[in-house]
């Protein structure tokens, strides 16, 4: 009889696993047609602020903001790293670091993590178009714990 609850509970515990699963697999996808950009985010996120070249979306513990740039002409890696240090010092985030994410079709990343002043985590990444003068900049202040979602919005651009 022992077993045989053991099983039941062990069976229970990984369809509650398989749920939650899918629960987290949800994404909406954003397009603009305009540059020939999209994106994935969680879904259930609240869109505050749209234009043609912003755009702001935010959940309970995250918070996204893709910019558009034009790419300037010079040193590419000295101008976009200088501009990340630059940015995250203006947000006063602390324990700085470089980071290294790829993100498929694109030139580069450029990126940097670190902490803000309210404890919360911070990544800044700049990603450089291959075919248009273009830079897109995708800020994501977010909670611990939260850092595979950041990534997986990242990489998401195509």
């Amino acid at each position: 009889m022992k077993h045989f609850r053991h099983t039941i509970l062990m069976t229970m515990a990984a369809l509650l696993v398989a749920l939650a699963a899918t629960v987290d697999a949800g994404a909406t996808v954003y397009n603009w047609s305009r540059y020939d950009l999209s994106f994935e985010t969680p879904e259930n996120g609240f869109v505050t602020f749209n234009s043609p070249t912003r755009f702001e979306i935010q959940w309970e513990d995250m918070v996204m903001t893709v910019q558009l740039y034009s790419q300037d002409k010079g040193n590419e890696k000295k101008l976009l790293t200088e501009n990340l240090q630059r940015k995250a010092l203006g947000y006063s985030m602390y324990d700085l670091h470089d980071g290294k994410i790829k993100v498929k079709g694109f030139k580069k990343t450029y990126s940097i993590d670190g902490t803000m002043p309210d404890g919360s985590r911070a990544i800044i990444a700049d990603i450089v178009s291959k075919h248009q003068n273009l830079i897109v900049e995708v800020t994501v202040n977010y909670l611990y714990g939260n850092r595979e979602s950041v990534e997986d919005m990242i990489t998401s651009f195509a």
